[in-house]
């Protein structure tokens, strides 16, 4: 799972990480939890229950995905803190060990990054990136050895897929 504040960079490195994984033979997918909340509502992004709603049908499409063959799901989105975690993590119906990553932005690169991006809307507000990285901060608590935090205001992609490739949690899928 693949975590942290808005523009830190969830899509990209959840999207070069399923690539990494394809590209060297394993069978990888990724689901986008804003997705998966668009299905069922429309923007603004603000109702409790469908983000609910969207978390435990994540955890179904990944449940869908590793029994018909996808040796790794990566689900990126907003699993701040364990209200956020929880609708995903008991409605899962594989047991493994999940590899959380949380990723964390300083609000200058944030501000940066939203602004070059026109596919974004209210999260290009200085304010509202403030607000929200703010919010993140205040809630967001790893949970120790199952929870791996990297900065990415100065690492590339390929930098943070390489790191998180390396953790004992994905042993089955070196690359």
């Amino acid at each position: 799972m693949i975590n942290g504040p808005i523009a830190a960079g969830k899509s990209t490195v959840a999207q070069a990480l399923g690539q990494r994984l394809r590209q060297e033979g394993h069978p990888a997918a990724v689901v986008d939890l804003d997705e998966l909340y668009l299905m069922m509502s429309a923007k603004p992004m603000g109702d409790p229950q469908t983000w609910h709603r969207a978390r435990r049908a994540a955890a179904a499409l990944t449940d869908c995905f590793l029994s018909s063959g996808i040796e790794v799901v990566v689900v990126e989105g907003a699993f701040w803190d364990e209200s956020e975690r929880a609708p995903f993590v008991d409605a899962l119906r594989w047991r493994g060990s999940p590899l959380f990553v949380t990723l964390l932005v300083s609000h200058e690169v944030a501000c940066r990054r939203v602004q070059g991006d026109s596919g974004r809307s209210l999260s290009r507000s200085p304010e509202f990136l403030r607000t929200n990285n703010d919010e993140f901060a205040a809630r967001f608590v790893p949970l120790g050895a199952s929870e791996l935090v990297l900065d990415s205001d100065s690492r590339r992609p390929e930098q943070l897929v390489a790191t998180i490739l390396s953790q004992p949690a994905l042993a089955d899928v070196r690359v």
